[in-house]
């Protein structure tokens, strides 16, 4: 502990509890963070500040003009750049007493055992469910702790999985709130829901403090129950949670000993039973649009989507789409499109039962496809 050590972390140091001992603890310790976007820029500022010792980031998306919103690490001059390498270096003029490494790379089955080894936490800032279901799994095989938080408009979400208890056991993790996925489509990430761009920073920054306090071994960490925040009424709520007897990583034996394909299971991949005919490509649905064919048109994206730009058609979120059957009248063959073409892919199986004498398609890729290959103006989000 020389001169700048002291006179950097001197606030942390006089905290009654905290002290030298746990200074030096977070000084030894080693921190892998999974998202360097809006959750994980809060605590990968605050964490390097803190003086952890080893911060490693993995992310290899690049930086938009819309991530300036909530991320606010970074600025105009690092549009295109990739996130991890952009970090790396703010954070190394933030605190050079900190090993900061930039890995922009994405996450896999295939790499995650590896990219693991060596860390004390890992912090899940990601925000789709294969991340998560992937991560949680690769923390449990490899017995690390992971903290997690999600978030969706206004709202966001926290907890501490796998955290090593005193009696030797694990606390419980992701697969004992959600043992397997949720249907295709039914859950949005900000691309598509939107988010209160304080959120991150409120949300990120109780994930650096549980962080801190499993590493300086200080506090009551938050495992075993979900801490939800709700912005918009300024309401809180935590959920306590057991171990699930349907989770595949338990039982004698575990159903799950290894890293699996997180796309099929969560249902990402295409489905089988969408035939390559039920897929209409943006260009084919102009042409339908221009010669006025007869076909009802249903954009399955939440309202606040569908009100911000469309294409036209009647609204029926696919979170409510069995709710909105009544809306769907006539034999007309139906259209389904989304943002990505991920929910309506989703909703085809679903109206196939409903309606299984009428032809059903969904726009391939969405209106994005539908802003890159129709209409470059079409303002997209």
């Amino acid at each position: 502990m020389n001169e700048e050590f002291i006179q950097r972390y001197s606030r942390q140091l006089i905290l009654p509890g905290f002290g030298t001992k746990a200074q030096q603890k977070l000084a030894k310790s080693k921190v892998l963070v999974i998202g360097a976007g809006g959750l994980g820029v809060p605590v990968l500022q605050y964490l390097c500040a803190a003086g952890v010792g080893r911060l490693a980031i993995a992310d290899d998306d690049t930086i938009e003009l819309h991530n300036l919103q909530r991320q606010v690490l970074y600025n105009l001059e690092d549009i295109g750049s990739t996130k991890a390498t952009v970090a790396k270096r703010k954070l190394q003029a933030l605190n050079p007493l900190v090993e900061v490494e930039g890995w922009p790379i994405r996450i896999s089955s295939k790499n995650a055992l590896y990219l693991l080894d060596g860390f004390d936490l890992v912090i899940d800032c990601t925000d789709n469910l294969v991340s998560r279901y992937l991560i949680n799994d690769a923390c449990f095989l490899k017995k690390l702790p992971m903290i997690y938080g999600s978030l969706f408009q206004y709202e966001g979400q926290l907890s501490v999985f796998n955290l090593l208890l005193t009696d030797g056991s694990r606390s419980p993790n992701y697969r004992d709130l959600f043992p397997t996925a949720p249907p295709p489509g039914q859950i949005s990430d900000c691309s598509e829901g939107g988010v209160l761009g304080v959120l991150p920073g409120i949300i990120g920054t109780l994930m650096a403090a549980e962080a801190i306090k499993i590493l300086s071994e200080t506090g009551d960490v938050m495992h075993s129950r979900l801490y939800l925040f709700d912005t918009l009424h300024f309401k809180s709520r935590t959920l306590h949670f057991s171990p699930h007897p349907e989770n595949p990583l338990r039982g004698h034996p575990p159903l799950l000993t290894e890293l699996i394909d997180y796309e099929a299971f969560c249902g990402i991949k295409k489905s089988p039973i969408l035939m390559s005919e039920e897929e209409l490509e943006p260009r084919q649905l102009k042409k339908w649009m221009d010669n006025k064919l007869e076909f009802t048109l249903i954009d399955v994206r939440e309202p606040g989507e569908y009100h911000f730009t469309s294409i036209g058609g009647i609204n029926i979120p696919a979170s409510r789409l069995e709710a909105g059957l009544a809306d769907i009248e006539g034999k007309n063959p139906l259209v389904l499109l989304c943002r990505s073409g991920s929910r309506s892919a989703a909703s085809v199986s679903l109206l196939k039962e409903v309606f299984p004498e009428r032809k059903i398609y969904h726009l391939s890729g969405g209106l994005l496809a539908w802003k890159a290959e129709v209409d470059p103006g079409f303002p997209m989000y």
